[in-house]
């Protein structure tokens, strides 16, 4: 009976995931767009794409471009009062999608541009999509029915996972009902429904890693069988090429435990080199041909990439000295746990936040929802406490055991549990990787998504041992807890989904046209984010400043207003063009940081038209509307961009235009490097009482590059990427908007710098490395 309950319940789970499928519209889930791209790319070229096929650019397949049009994307994502085309969902609108779409049966090569999450992804996920969409193709030329087909094989891997998970527990002693339970906890869980509903290669990632332990716990029972090695190794393998992280934290414990089955059982030498051939050499060689892929020493027309996972700040730290690299790494554990398992940016994508972080799940009412996620954060940080307790206890008797002489019988106890150990790992691999990359990954919920087996059976099965031995009881009445939440959150999370992308229409742009009387001092409490092209695009460390002129471009940020009703929010460019302004915009961080849902629909978003805008540097200012209606405090920052020639140069006549500017008091120094390759600058300038505020910028080689400013010493600092300049001496000379009048000006003081060569292993620090983070990050190109 058990059985044939868990096999309901891994059908209703999928079930329940394609519901979600087809009611999010065409992607609106982080990053679908991008990783659909890579799939359709090899689709399209009927071959791997390598590294060598072009340089790295955001979307390069005509399909995803052409439903990102169709599905009216960058309308609706991020903009949380922005609703789904009408007649979405209808086949009218499916078959006007279908008719315009590009012919499925062309073969597409790369045109001189490859995805850019090729040097990153691995292959896996995305052949094995691309594969699976050959054969759709052959009976449908539908891009809709395509696109669906890719949603519905991770529907599949999701129900493949189920089945692992349920084996996983029997293996491990827990009761099939309790395990029935837990299933169905993990199948009906929001964020399970809603990640395995999108093309994302976290769904194969779950899959592989569900079948790994499973056959790791099998391995316990069988011994070193050959057909279960054998499908260990193929499952390993597949994950080396899936996702890296999930790969070696689980490959880890599972050679740890056939070491010690070797060591206990004492096979001949033939087996033993059979099974190491059979667990490893799967992995060897698909990451082979994952390393052959993105060969850098391959011809071709690529670029140099880079990738948010950057130690290069970590660096910094440790060249401070070795109290401030402790106290740095004491706080960023602390914020990384509170981050990952009670409250912050992973826990809410974890618990309550679905689409593209712009839908919160608010169970019976926002005070409920709050009551309940202090729950969890409480029931989480016990379950912690009583993980680290078990482990230290365990760790504590082994010792002991293996001090009197008996350490394989203690080695073989220490590895016998590969579902805790992987997942041990795994937190270690994220919390490390916190710390020494500033989390500049973003860690989100989904990250965790594939260990959410083992993040269950944490609070389930292994927490309960540290209150009693006997412990199946309290076990069940936890898993029914679980499961109980996961049920209530899985209806109100499908009703704020339909009212997501269905509900009442509320988006509205205005344009408010401040008078001078209307400002108030002083600034409002909230944040400017950086100039965005205003087309689909993803959040990097090689971010832009300068574009074409006529290139559209988009601003967005958040503010506190006690204003009732809907807030009120004004964009302006250059001081004196207002802008249209979308207000009311659900803004998950802000909701997280204030534990206030209704905090959160402080966001705002502006549309930027570079049309009849001269070619130079520009403002960007946002005023936030007063409780009164009528005055408004200005949002810092001043944020800027530039419009320059297609090279992202200036052209020689503005040269010549800023080169004959008012030239001001002012100085232009250089403050150390963030790393070889990113020279710091350091720029003051003297105030003038007539000047309302004022925004710099830097200009090598003819390349604008904008100041971001620092409080604690009262002046602008920016960052000069050497990779933009070929190596050598450089002229460097700082710029300045002055408003009112809104005019250039140059700083007197100019200077001079050295690019180092792109292999150069020079390092400097700056003190206080917190400057160089600051520049380094999203905060760049900022103004006083």
């Amino acid at each position: 009976m058990p059985n044939r309950a868990a096999l309901a319940v891994i059908l209703l789970a999928g079930g329940l995931s394609a519901a979600w499928a087809f009611i999010v519209p065409i992607f609106q889930a982080p990053d679908e767009p991008a990783h659909f791209d890579y799939a359709m790319s090899i689709y399209g070229a009927h071959r791997l794409i390598r590294l060598s096929d072009g340089s790295p650019a955001w979307i390069v397949s005509p399909y995803t471009k052409y439903l990102l049009r169709a599905s009216d994307f960058n309308r609706i994502a991020w903009h949380s009062s922005m609703r789904a085309p009408a007649g979405y969902g209808s086949p009218a609108y499916f078959a006007r999608v279908d008719a315009g779409a590009p012919n499925l049966h062309e073969q597409r090569l790369p045109n001189g541009r490859i995805n850019y999450i090729v040097p990153f992804y691995p292959f896996g996920f995305y052949a094995i999509e691309a594969l699976w969409l050959h054969v759709i193709a052959l009976f449908t030329s539908s891009i809709v029915a395509i696109f669906f087909a890719a949603r519905l094989l991770c529907i599949f891997l999701l129900m493949l996972g189920l089945y692992f998970n349920y084996r996983t527990a029997i293996n491990l002693g827990v009761p099939r009902w309790t395990a029935v339970m837990l299933v169905a906890a993990i199948g009906f869980f929001p964020m399970t429904s809603f990640v395995s509903s999108y093309v994302q290669p976290d769904n194969l990632a779950y899959t592989l890693l569900s079948a790994t332990l499973f056959l790791a716990t099998e391995l316990r029972r069988t011994g070193l069988s050959r057909g279960v090695l054998v499908a260990l190794g193929l499952s390993l393998g597949l994950l080396a090429v899936t996702k890296y992280q999930f790969f070696l934290s689980a490959a880890l414990p599972v050679i740890a435990l056939v070491v010690s089955c070797i060591l206990t059982t004492k096979p001949k030498a033939k087996e033993t080199a059979y099974a190491s051939v059979a667990l490893l050499a799967p992995a060897f060689a698909l990451l082979a041909a994952q390393r052959w892929l993105v060969d850098q020493r391959s011809p071709g027309p690529h670029a140099t990439t880079q990738t948010l996972l950057s130690f290069e700040q970590f660096r910094a730290t440790l060249a401070t000295g070795i109290v401030a690299t402790v106290h740095y790494t004491v706080t960023a554990l602390a914020q990384a746990f509170t981050d990952c398992f009670l409250t912050g940016a992973c826990g809410a994508t974890y618990w309550q936040i679905v689409g593209w972080f712009d839908t919160p799940i608010v169970i019976f009412n926002p005070l409920a929802e709050g009551l309940i996620r202090i729950a969890v954060a409480g029931l989480s940080l016990i379950t912690a406490v009583a993980i680290v307790f078990l482990v230290a206890r365990n760790a504590r008797r082994l010792y002991a055991v293996a001090r009197r002489g008996a350490r394989l019988p203690a080695f073989a106890v220490v590895t016998a549990d590969p579902v805790l150990n992987s997942y041990l790992c795994f937190v270690a691999i994220m919390l490390a990787l916190y710390v020494l990359s500033f989390n500049a990954f973003g860690v989100e919920g989904r990250h965790w998504y594939p260990y959410i087996f083992a993040s269950f059976l944490c609070f389930v099965w292994y927490a309960p041992r540290w209150v009693r031995k006997e412990h199946r009881a309290m076990s069940a009445v936890l898993a029914g807890l679980l499961l109980s939440y996961s049920l209530v959150a899985a209806v109100y999370a499908l009703a704020e989904v339909e009212t997501r992308y269905y509900g009442p229409t509320k988006d509205k742009y205005t344009v408010v046209r401040l008078r001078p009387e209307q400002l108030a001092a002083p600034h409002g409490f909230g944040v400017l984010r950086q100039v965005e092209p205003a087309d689909y695009h993803v959040n990097s460390s090689q971010q832009v400043f300068s574009f074409s002129p006529g290139t559209p471009l988009a601003i967005s940020g958040a503010f506190l207003s006690n204003r009732q009703g809907d807030p009120s929010a004004s964009v302006v460019v250059d001081g004196k063009i207002p802008v249209p302004v979308l207000t009311g915009q659900y803004q998950f961080l802000i909701a997280e940081a204030s534990h206030s849902l209704a905090m959160g629909y402080s966001g705002f978003f502006a549309t930027i038209s570079t049309l009849g805008l001269s070619e130079g540097a520009h403002t960007v200012e946002a005023y936030a509307g007063l409780a009164d209606g009528y005055h408004y405090r200005r949002i810092p920052p001043i944020r800027l961009f530039f419009l320059t020639t297609p090279s992202g140069r200036f052209s020689e006549s503005f040269m010549r235009q800023l080169q004959t500017s008012e030239a001001v008091p002012g100085s232009l120094q250089s403050a150390g490097a963030c790393r070889a390759d990113l020279p710091l600058f350091r720029v003051r300038m003297n105030r003038s009482d007539t000047s309302r505020h004022f925004a710099i910028w830097l200009v090598a080689d003819d390349r604008p590059y904008p100041a971001r400013y620092d409080r604690k010493s009262d002046s602008f600092v920016a960052t000069i990427p050497s990779g933009d300049l070929p190596p050598g001496a450089h002229a460097l000379a700082a710029y300045a908007i002055v408003d009112p009048p809104h005019r250039y000006v140059r700083i007197a003081q100019s200077a001079t710098f050295q690019s180092a060569p792109a292999d150069s292993s020079a390092r400097f620090v700056v003190d206080p490395p917190a400057v160089c983070s600051d520049a380094l990050g999203r905060l760049a190109g900022t103004s006083l």
